[in-house]
Order: structure tokens, then C-alpha cells, then sequence
């Protein structure tokens, strides 16, 4: 229904004021985000792209409804796995939106936020946590501790610390996270959804398997429900609920969620992507745990080459594909 209503907007504009006209190119922007939030990625980056280059001709590279479409440009590129290419556009709109609206504009933090989380990805942890922290620190005080957006902060602060070891620090933030969502946003939002993922995840590391495996199935089975099976956040939860049992020794179960993220994440992202890549990784170390070696040495190297192509060789998870190889 939504998708309904922005195209129609978009449409509707595009017949009355022209396909050039700002109105036109916002709702442009406002629907590839949707499509963008939906899993269809590649139908949002075109869109995502005409909307950017259109607000940048029409209204000029540093006017809000252009930084807007350059920040959703870059969240685009994030989730189809072109990690560089959005870090770039990334700080060219913290960068603008800190000259045209200050640094502590909901928008900016934004930015601030979004730019921390893409380091993550690429493995600059020591950039992203400081910058994580500045984020949260902005968007507590501007707009509350108990508004999502900050609760969001609090949820990417703990994926962050969790990946350089920091579990003492990170669980009671994402507690307070998961808390503040439910009673926020409710139960089945996709950001409450995200902060219970990324509980179970934190849990899994502290060796509390019992606990984080009954949160990853809750968490996929509503995924599958609100998001679909095909959804990259509920390929997610197949691809966590299977490194979890493969850990705890369910191999049987293990290898059937784990070929279901892989196939799903290859059809969807294509082989190249970062998740695509990372679920080899995790089906070929279960492979070769059960003794299925010839596959698990095709996966493995495709993991490999990926990895390095895409993440580049120092990248922590081109070491670990290297590793297990």
C-alpha cells in the first residue's frame, strides 16, 4: 500500500510538474527508499541515482533535498555490499550537512551515524567507535534517549564494540536498546527486530548459546512474517540461526538453514556481495566440518576471492576466509 501511494505521487508529479521538477525528483527520492527498505535494491539504486543527479542540477549539491538524496544514495550502495563507494558519499554528506546545517541537525547525526556504520562494515573499527559514540551522544541530546533514532545509535554502538571484543560494554547497551524499542516502536519493527538480532549475536559470542538461540529463532520467525522469506534481513537471521548451530554441534539443522541464506543471499545479492560471500564462508566451514570436502573447498575458495576483491586483503574477514582455506 505505501509502495501504492509514493508511486502514485511520484507519477501524479511527474505528469503535472515534469520529471525535472524537485517535487518530482523528492518523491522519486521517497520512493526508491521504500523500495530500498523493501530488499529490491536494484530497482532503488536507478531510481535512488535520477533522483540524486536530478536535485543536484535542479537545486544545487548542497541544498538539504540533494543531501538527502545523497545520504539515501549512499545507503543504497551500502546494502548492495560497494562499501568504498558509499563511504565516499557518506562523508561528502556529513561533511555538507555539518556546513549548511550544523553539526548537531537530526540530519547531520544522521550522517554521523550512518558514516560509523559503513566503517564498521569495511573494518575501520577504531574510526567507528568514536564516531559511533559521537552519534549517540548527538541524537541523546537533541532528541532524546527514548526516540528510535537514538535507540538505533545505541543498537550499532553494541554491534561495533561486540566486534572489537567489548562484551561487558556492549550488553547492557543493548539491553537498554532492545527495551526502549519494544516499548517505542513495538515487538515486530524491523529496528526492534534488529536491536533482538543483535542481542543473540552478542550473547552467542559470550558463550550464552541457550538464550541467543531461542532469540534467533524468534527473531527469524517474525522476519518471515513482516518481512518475507526473501527479505536480506530475514537471510540474515537464517545465516546467524545457522553459525549458531553449527557452534553448539547441530550440524544436521545447521546445514540446512545455512544452504537456505546462501541460496537466498546469492539469488537476491548476487555472489560478489559481502553477506553473499560471508554465507559461503559459514556453509563451507560447516561442510567440511561433515566431512564434504570438495564442496566445502569450492565455497571456501569463492569465499576467499570475494573477499579480497571485494573487502580487500587485510580486510578481518578476508583473514578469516584465508584462514579457514
Amino acid at each position: 500500500e505505501a509502495e501504492q501511494q509514493l508511486r502514485q505521487a511520484w507519477l501524479g508529479r511527474k505528469v503535472v510538474l515534469g520529471a525535472s521538477h524537485p517535487d518530482c525528483l523528492i518523491s522519486l527520492d521517497h520512493l526508491a527508499g521504500l523500495l530500498r527498505s523493501m530488499g529490491r535494491l536494484t530497482e532503488a539504486e536507478s531510481m535512488q541515482s535520477e533522483a540524486l543527479d536530478g536535485l543536484e542540477s535542479a537545486l544545487g549539491p548542497k541544498h538539504p533535498a540533494a543531501l538527502a538524496a545523497l545520504h539515501n544514495s549512499a545507503m543504497v550502495l551500502h546494502a548492495l555490499g560497494r562499501l568504498r563507494e558509499a563511504e565516499a558519499l557518506h562523508r561528502r554528506a556529513l561533511e555538507d550537512r555539518e556546513e549548511v546545517l550544523g553539526a548537531e541537525h537530526p540530519h547531520t547525526l544522521t550522517s554521523l551515524h550512518s558514516l560509523a556504520s559503513i566503517l564498521r562494515a569495511i573494518g575501520f573499527h577504531s574510526e567507528a567507535v568514536p564516531l559511533q559514540r559521537q552519534a549517540l551522544a548527538g541524537r541523546e541530546k537533541v532528541l532524546g534517549p527514548r526516540h528510535p533514532d537514538t535507540l538505533e545509535s545505541f543498537n550499532n554502538l553494541v554491534s561495533v564494540l561486540s566486534a572489537i571484543g567489548e562484551h561487558a560494554e556492549a550488553e547492557p547497551h543493548q539491553r537498554r536498546a532492545l527495551e526502549g524499542l519494544q516499548q517505542t516502536l513495538g515487538p515486530a519493527h524491523p529496528l526492534t527486530l534488529q536491536a533482538i538480532n543483535n542481542l543473540a549475536n552478542l550473547l552467542s559470542s559470550m558463550g550464552k548459546h541457550d538464550e541467543a538461540e531461542q532469540l534467533l529463532r524468534h527473531t527469524l520467525a517474525s522476519r518471515r512474517q513482516t518481512l518475507g522469506d526473501k527479505h536480506p534481513q530475514t537471510l540474515a537471521s537464517l545465516n546467524n540461526l545457522g553459525s549458531l548451530l553449527r557452534m553448539t554441534g547441530d550440524l544436521v539443522e545447521a546445514e540446512s538453514v545455512l544452504r537456505q541464506a546462501f541460496i537466498g543471499r546469492e539469488s537476491l545479492l548476487g555472489s560478489w556481495h559481502p553477506q553473499t560471500l560471508a554465507s559461503a564462508n559459514n556453509l563451507a566451514g560447516l561442510l567440511w566440518a561433515k566431512g564434504k570436502l570438495k564442496e566445502a573447498e569450492q565455497l571456501q575458495r569463492h569465499a576467499c576471492e570475494g573477499r579480497e576483491f571485494v573487502l580487500g586483503p587485510y580486510h578481518p574477514q578476508t583473514m578469516v576466509s584465508l584462514n579457514n582455506f
